[in-house]
């Protein structure tokens, strides 16, 4: 059956009173559409934010280049002349920070020895010892041990984002990508770092 193609052009202009009764969207709720189109955005920016705002100097003049970790923003800063070099969003102890016995979930502060990377026998790629506890600190009764900077498990190593986005440890500092805790030991052989602050 023909049917006649109908264009635009074609319909008689509607009358003002058919353009008076046309159904409006109430301005509240025009509101409210283009506040929901505007959250997604809104929530990425503070949560990009929140990641990647750091403390005003969190690289300060040392005598020698060392490891920075502000555990307030979990970033990891390659500190050098009192500039950060490179930095990286880690994850930290699930219980949060200042550890005082093994097992305690928390990452400890403070500044401790770093030693050089080594191959993770847990599945974590590359492993940076920590000095933790000092030996000030056992003799004040803290305990601890396998402290360190290290890359993502296996299970996490191609999450989007990475483990340090939304991630937890044991009390270590761990970085989401392989790539990253290569870099980490590469630049700590290089400037010959055996020092890490974690604040």
């Amino acid at each position: 059956m023909f049917r006649p193609r109908i264009e635009l052009s074609d319909l008689p202009p509607a009358s003002p009173r058919e353009r008076k009764n046309r159904p409006k969207i109430p301005a509240s709720r025009a509101i409210a559409i283009v506040l929901l189109c505007l959250l997604p955005a809104a929530v990425g920016w503070w949560a990009m934010h929140q990641t990647r705002a750091t403390p005003a100097r969190p690289c300060r003049p040392h005598d020698k280049p060392r490891v920075v970790v502000a555990t307030a923003v979990k970033r990891l800063h390659l500190c050098r002349d009192g500039l950060s070099e490179a930095d990286f969003n880690v994850a930290l102890g699930y219980a949060g920070v200042g550890k005082a016995r093994e097992g305690d979930g928390r990452t400890p502060l403070g500044t401790y020895t770093l030693a050089k990377a080594r191959p993770s026998a847990s599945g974590l790629h590359r492993f940076l010892h920590i000095g933790y506890p000092t030996r000030r600190q056992r003799e004040a009764g803290l305990t601890g041990s396998a402290v360190g900077v290290h890359g993502p498990p296996r299970w996490a190593a191609n999450l989007i984002g990475g483990l340090a986005s939304w991630g937890a440890t044991q009390g270590c500092v761990a970085v989401g990508r392989d790539a990253q805790v290569d870099r980490i030991a590469e630049w700590v052989s290089r400037h010959e770092v055996d020092r890490i602050t974690i604040f």
